[in-house]
């Protein structure tokens, strides 16, 4: 049987529990096992976010915010290069922006770059730290226990 975004989804499942973190978890991990398979699963409506979020970069392409919507889309739908480009762009101009370091980790770990990613989370890790985020906080130190 050849994969697919049904037939995937529950492998992913297991061990997960209902949270919001375990529900992007399981998405991304879909969106992972699926894209392995040489699947697309990217909506109309993702695609549209991106096209949207790609025309404002281009009308403000100094903008963080604009740089920060258009990687979180194209990380959402599991661009991880052009992610994790718009996002270090962010990062330049924010680089106390905890989520956007975050998600440039889990870009790199997804790209196979292990320790860029784990240099990115211990980063994350102390901006949680310093701007009192224990969730964040406690997702780092859990990604970078699972790192060892």
């Amino acid at each position: 049987m050849r994969p697919n975004a049904t037939n995937c989804a529950p492998r992913c499942r297991i061990g997960w529990h209902n949270s919001v973190a375990g529900a992007r978890d399981l998405a991304f991990r879909i969106t992972n096992i699926c894209r392995a398979h040489g699947l697309s699963i990217q909506s109309r409506s993702m695609n549209d976010t991106v096209a949207r979020y790609e025309k404002m970069v281009e009308q403000f392409p100094q903008n963080e915010l604009a740089r920060f919507s258009l990687g979180k889309a194209l990380f959402d739908a599991g661009d991880f290069p052009r992610a994790r480009e718009h996002l270090a762009a962010a990062l330049a101009k924010k680089p106390d922006w905890m989520v956007v370091q975050i998600l440039i980790g889990k870009c790199e770990l997804t790209l196979g770059n292990k320790d860029i990613a784990k240099a990115a989370f211990q980063r994350a890790l102390q901006l949680a730290i310093e701007q009192h985020h224990e969730g964040p906080q406690s997702e780092m130190e859990q990604a970078l226990a699972e790192m060892n």
